[in-house]
């Protein structure tokens, strides 16, 4: 017999006896009911829509004997049938059974379910806020809705600001803006060069005390006070009874020659002898000048000048003085030597030098930061013979002395800009030339009409130029011409004579850059004089020529012995030596005709000239 195993746990047989089955039978009763009456409600049975009956918010449609219940859109009994959405609640109008919105208050707080929003409020009914994705100097910045802001970076090395404005160039690397090199603010004698908070440069002094140089001729036992340079006076005192000493800026120390009661005043010396050591002789007084100001004198080349017969030759040397520019006050002064009379040669010189051959010999420039005189001196003249001709301008040493102009720059050196200061520079050259230069050849000179060419170096004709263009001259004739003499020139734009000097009126009474007194020309240069080059046209001064031919033959006889590769005759310069840039430039240009093979012809200079526009 099998016994039967009951299936709830101990704590259920609270529930037996007669009291739990009254109350189960109760509840299954009620359970059963419930069910009916859902049961008759969902699946009541109907044969017209009337037997299914409505209510506010449904509607009882009979449908295969069935009824069936549809829900009105937005209808409502109560507030909780209504949905909120953001900044507007759902409201039931019981009135008419139907969901309206109201307004939530402008600023209330609100979600936009966008992430890529921050501070979202309401206003007249919509959730608006402000767009957190923005982009930086180094980040892209884009929005996706359910994610957030996503940013990218941009290319490694592009500029950007890092807000400091003492640093220069600042760059983004990986996405974050990197300081650049700090902004470098220059320092004085008497200040240390500060950058401040809004990127200006200022000065901050220096102990007083400190050593400086205040730029001031008339100034010495310079002193930084207060960040600025400052000194005492210079009273020029030389102890010379002769003359009263006054320091003039811009000048120096200028003398005032005075005269005793017997009108006389006895110096104290003649010449150079009478001074001990290394000084000179100057205005009476035995003086050392010692320039502050840098400058050079060197000798840069040579040739052997014949002169009026087949054994007479002189040393020609070429010269170029270099001083360096100074800022007195408002003015830019030069130091220059203006004509051949500023140089002195003081005690005997070897072979007759110094010999001026020519006026124009001489020539003043600017040269970046420095002024230059160019300027060329010879020997006499010396009979040559095969003994002598290899040693005779050999191991020699030449001596003399330039007085010095302070200048102001004012379309070139002029002696009404300029002040004879009684300064003077000497200068001793030693030379050792071995060249022994016989020729003979025969000459004949005519006049015939020759036209002037400027090109490139192929050869294709220019009328515009660049400053860094070099272009050639060219001399083309029926006979052959031989240079003898070459001048450029830059003239005023506007200038009333301004056509005279570029040939393009004949009835001027002067015509190229020759001959002219009140000036239109605001820049004149001689490069070549009787047949020499002239010291600023030698190689490394300021206006290379390279001739056709050899520069040497251009003085010699043997005319019809050498010829020139790309036409009669010419040159060639390179521009970079006028910086005049959209003015014009005027090359005027004299030359002799020589009839190779014929008779011997009449003599006659002849004259071309010719321009270029300097872009």
């Amino acid at each position: 017999m099998y016994k039967r195993v009951d299936r709830f746990h101990e704590h259920h047989h609270h529930w037996g006896g007669p009291h739990c089955v009254g109350l189960c039978i109760l509840g299954c009763v009620s359970t059963i009911t419930l069910v009916g009456i859902l049961f008759a409600t969902i699946f009541q049975g109907c044969h017209i829509d009337g037997d299914c009956g409505s209510d506010f918010c449904n509607i009882g449609k009979c449908q295969n004997g069935r009824c069936i219940f549809q829900r009105k859109e937005n209808c409502c009994v109560t507030h909780h049938d209504c949905q909120n959405i953001p900044c507007q609640t759902g409201l039931c109008d019981t009135s008419t059974h139907k969901c309206i919105l109201s307004q939530l208050p402008d600023n209330s707080l609100c979600d936009d379910n966008n992430k890529c929003t921050v501070q979202t409020r309401c206003q007249s009914g919509e959730c608006v806020g402000n767009n957190a994705c923005q982009n930086t100097q180094c980040k892209l910045a884009q929005c996706h809705p359910e994610r957030g802001c996503v940013y990218q970076h941009v290319q490694n090395g592009l500029a950007c600001d890092d807000g400091n404005p003492c640093t220069i160039g600042d760059m983004c690397y990986h996405g974050i803006c990197t300081a650049g090199i700090a902004k470098v603010c220059p320092d004085t004698d008497c200040t240390l060069g500060t950058c401040s908070d809004t990127g200006e440069c200022y000065g901050t002094p220096r102990r007083d005390g400190e050593i400086c140089n205040d730029g001031l001729e008339c100034t010495t036992m310079d002193h930084c006070s207060a960040g600025t340079c400052t000194g005492t006076h210079v009273t020029c005192e030389d102890n010379n009874p002769c003359v009263i000493n006054l320091c003039v800026e811009g000048v120096g120390c200028m003398e005032h020659q005075l005269a005793d009661a017997n009108s006389t005043c006895h110096s104290q010396c003649m010449s150079d002898s009478e001074c001990p050591g290394s000084y000179i002789c100057h205005a009476g007084t035995c003086m050392n000048l010692v320039y502050n100001t840098p400058m050079y004198i060197r000798f840069i080349d040579y040739e052997i000048d014949k002169c009026d017969s087949d054994t007479s030759y002189r040393l020609v040397q070429h010269y170029i003085l270099d001083v360096q520019k100074r800022q007195v006050n408002q003015d830019t002064r030069y130091k220059v030597a203006l004509t051949k009379d500023d140089f002195l040669a003081e005690t005997t010189q070897p072979l007759g030098f110094p010999i001026f051959l020519y006026d124009d010999n001489v020539q003043q420039s600017l040269n970046g930061n420095f002024s230059r005189t160019s300027f060329t001196v010879g020997t006499e003249c010396q009979e040559l013979t095969e003994d002598n001709c290899n040693i005779i301008f050999a191991n020699r040493n030449y001596e003399f002395r330039v007085l010095m102009h302070d200048c102001v720059y004012e379309d070139g050196f002029k002696e009404e800009n300029c002040i004879q200061t009684g300064e003077n520079i000497g200068a001793s050259i030693h030379l050792s030339i071995i060249d022994c230069p016989f020729t003979q050849s025969q000459t004949a000179v005519l006049q015939p009409l020759s036209t002037l060419m400027i090109s490139n170096l192929d050869n294709h004709p220019l009328e515009i130029v660049d400053i860094d263009d070099i272009i050639r001259v060219h001399l083309t004739a029926q006979f052959q011409p031989w240079m003898t003499d070459i001048v450029m020139c830059v003239p005023h734009n506007g200038h009333h004579m301004f056509d005279c000097v570029t040939n393009g009126d004949t009835t001027c009474p002067h015509r190229g850059c020759r001959g002219w007194e009140s000036s239109p020309l605001k820049y004149q240069v001689h490069l070549m004089s009787n047949k020499v080059l002239t010291a600023i046209a030698r190689p490394n001064n300021l206006h290379t020529v390279t001739t056709c031919r050899n520069d040497e033959l251009y003085d010699e006889d043997e005319y019809c012995d050498h010829e020139c590769s790309y036409a009669d005759d010419g040159f060639e310069i390179r521009m970079e030596g006028f910086d005049f840039p959209g003015d014009t430039i005027v090359i005027d240009v004299l030359y002799e005709h020589h009839m190779c093979g014929g008779r011997r012809l009449v003599e006659a200079d002849n004259r071309q000239i010719s321009y270029v526009k300097l872009r």
